[in-house]
């Protein structure tokens, strides 16, 4: 397979390079940031950009395209971001950069990654681990409905060798360790956490009898 040679033209580069970075050319290959003064080679912002087009254009044609990998860039105080080779590049200029822009600084070394990765991240990380032996039995938010004052309620319930354990029970020991777990929220979220607190509850009131 072939790479295409064709690169970014010096009119599209510097535009790109002025819209998303704030540096105007300069009639000697150069970049100036109007804000210092200081003026850098735009050689290095020409090659980070020729890179992404060759390795784009190389996947596209290779049928083999991903969605945005996440990347390393410096951002000043004010939020501008420059891209970098990788994140000892960037920790490099990020160093630099405090040097020769002071106003900008501190200048910070970030891995950027698309919004819908981070969010997907983060709602898994929140998501409620349902305890081992349990699971969903039931909700009703019919009372939240007619009143959002009034909270609705979850039952979580024991399953697989858990419940057939606490079948084998006696009746003393099953009333001590209920066969179910309640909890109540606004959201059936803070619901089934609860429930979950619940569950945490029950066993550990089963560890004290055991203990006893």
């Amino acid at each position: 397979m072939t790479t295409d040679t064709t690169q970014i033209s010096e009119d599209v580069g510097y535009a790109l390079i002025e819209t998303h970075l704030g540096l105007k050319k300069r009639h000697d290959h150069t970049v100036i940031d109007s804000k210092t003064g200081r003026y850098t080679d735009s050689a290095r912002y020409f090659g980070l950009m020729d890179a992404a087009y060759q390795a784009g254009h190389a996947a596209a044609a290779a049928g083999t395209a991903t969605p945005v990998a996440a990347r390393w860039y410096v951002l000043t105080n004010d939020g501008m971001a420059t891209l970098c080779a990788d994140e000892a590049d960037a920790k490099e200029l990020a160093a630099d950069a405090d040097v020769s822009y002071p106003r900008m600084a501190p200048h910070r070394a970030v891995r950027l990654v698309p919004a819908s990765q981070v969010a997907a991240a983060v709602a898994k990380e929140r998501e409620p681990q349902m305890p081992e032996g349990w699971a969903f039995y039931s909700a009703d938010f019919s009372s939240n409905a007619a009143d959002a004052f009034k909270p609705g309620s979850v039952l979580l319930t024991r399953t697989g060798r858990n419940r057939a354990a606490w079948l084998a029970m006696s009746e003393e020991d099953q009333e001590v360790n209920a066969l179910y777990a309640s909890g109540r929220g606004f959201t059936l979220d803070e619901a089934v956490r609860a429930a979950i607190h619940c569950v945490d509850a029950i066993r550990a009131g089963a560890k004290e009898s055991s203990d006893a």
